[in-house]
């Protein structure tokens, strides 16, 4: 695909969005209040207006927290792990060596990602989601 065709499919997309974004910037505003501005590019913490004057009830922004708390909880519980490796072929995980191993490979993964500080970010990752 040609430089010049993809520039102007870009173009076009960003031209489609622009209801979308004011949108997404009311939103910003009510709900999201201190983590920026969506689409305004800013290189310095001294640019974000910290005076919100807008927000007379905390009730959207309460109720985004908690929807990210539910999906943290409930998808990825930080208090008990919630994958487990198989493999594809079911009578491969019926081998009691297999089994040992899987089980061995699970707990690494497991205290991996608790040494790794994923629920930390996960959570950060679902509030923004």
């Amino acid at each position: 695909m040609k430089p010049e065709i993809i520039v102007s499919r870009f173009d076009q997309l960003v031209s489609d969005r622009k209801t979308a974004d004011a949108e997404f910037q009311v939103i910003e505003r009510f709900v999201a209040p201190y983590r920026n501005e969506f689409y305004t590019p800013m290189t310095s913490e001294h640019q974000v207006n910290w005076c919100r004057r807008n927000i007379y009830d905390a009730t959207a922004v309460w109720a985004r927290s908690r929807l990210a708390s539910f999906i943290h909880s409930n998808l990825t519980n930080p208090s008990m792990p919630w994958f487990e490796i198989t493999f594809r072929e079911g009578e491969v995980n019926d081998d009691q060596a297999v089994k040992e191993w899987k089980d061995e490979v699970n707990n690494l993964l497991w205290q991996g990602l608790r040494e790794s500080d994923f629920n930390g970010e996960i959570d950060s990752t679902y509030d923004d989601l």
